[in-house]
């Protein structure tokens, strides 16, 4: 398939994770959303580990466990357009208008739930509400790194109750050498966000893009803050 061609299916799996239903809908409109990603995923990717999955996750979808195999869906369309990006090059960034807290709050929810191993979060203003806010939707078997400033007193506790409660396996570290904020997704994709994960989009402006030319330099960079941090516990 040659590049115009990966470039419009990035864009029809764009549009069907954007439409994909939500909540109660008619079982035709669910029907015809799922049709669309079975014929989209087989010809383009036929053969591929994502197909295998997908038709694993319908299969189930149709006899039991019927949340739990929607989410393999989602799943599956996210990597589809992982694969995509990577083939087109193509990095992905949003710009959210001042006020508008909850597309801000969705966009990092996306981003959260690509990962499949590890979350590495830096951002000096981390606290309480950053827990609330993103802890909740991270998988329990993914690991989560946490790297801030060192006023970090609410953001321990409420970590702390937080991991009693979930069992996620959660590490923190502290540098006072910190500025931007960014999400690295299992060592292979980061995000920069404009404003702080906890206030994005509260009072001003501000924008989520995707890093990829200087990605290797980026995480590079970060790990050795990380490694050179100490613990807080």
């Amino acid at each position: 398939m040659d590049q115009i061609d990966q470039k419009q299916l990035l864009v029809e799996v764009e549009e069907l994770i954007r439409s994909a239903p939500q909540g109660y809908v008619e079982a035709s409109t669910r029907h015809e959303w799922l049709g669309n990603v079975s014929a989209l995923l087989a010809s383009s990717l036929g053969g591929h580990s994502v197909v295998e999955s997908f038709l694993f996750a319908m299969k189930n979808y149709g006899v039991r466990h019927k949340a739990t195999s929607y989410g393999q869906i989602i799943v599956s369309l996210h990597e589809v357009r992982r694969v995509l990006q990577w083939k087109t090059k193509t990095p992905t960034g949003v710009v959210i208008g001042p006020g508008m807290v909850f597309d801000y709050f969705d966009e990092i929810r996306k981003i959260i739930e690509q990962a499949k191993d590890e979350i590495f979060f830096v951002d000096p203003y981390m606290n309480h509400e950053f827990v609330s806010k993103y802890m909740k939707l991270i998988n329990s078997n993914i690991k989560v790194r946490l790297l801030t400033n060192s006023s970090t007193d609410s953001l321990i506790t409420a970590l702390d109750l937080f991991t009693k409660q979930s069992g996620i396996d959660v590490e923190i570290r502290t540098s006072n050498s910190l500025h931007d904020r960014f999400i690295f997704v299992d060592r292979r994709d980061c995000y920069l966000s404009g404003a702080s994960f906890k206030d994005g989009a509260k009072r001003s402006p501000t924008a989520i893009a995707q890093i990829t030319d200087a990605f290797d330099a980026l995480l590079d960079c970060y790990e050795k803050i990380w490694n050179s941090s100490p613990k807080r516990s």
